[in-house]
């Protein structure tokens, strides 16, 4: 496997109200498959945005994570909080995923509708 192909570069996401969390963006379908495998732990405020995806599996996760489903212009769709191991959502209308630690989502005061925003 290349090594190249699954460096990813990093965004902010911040939502209307100026809360961010710094996220790792997995765009190509190599980064999405790894996804967050192999990670002890997400840090506070940092997350995975996976573009072009709409559903996501928590299959030999080490940890709860929380899923936030996004529009195609960064609109909330959907959340689900502390999905555990062995776990799928789907959310058939979004158009990019973004994963943080359990209980994250709630801390930033996130809420369906939400627009965020990338910088």
């Amino acid at each position: 496997m290349n090594s190249r192909a699954l460096c990813l570069r990093t965004t902010v996401i911040e939502n209307q109200d100026g809360r961010i969390v710094e996220a790792l963006i997995a765009a190509s379908f190599l980064q999405r498959l790894r996804g967050l495998l192999g990670r002890k732990r997400l840090d506070v405020r940092q997350g995975l945005l996976l573009e072009e995806c709409n559903a996501v599996h928590t299959i030999g996760m080490r940890f709860a994570i929380d899923v936030i489903f996004l529009s195609a212009d960064f609109r909330i769709l959907a959340m689900h909080s502390h999905v555990g191991a062995f776990r799928f959502r789907r959310c058939p209308k979004a158009a990019h995923t973004l994963e943080l630690a359990a209980g994250q989502a709630a801390g930033l005061q996130w809420t369906v509708g939400d627009a965020l925003a990338l910088r």
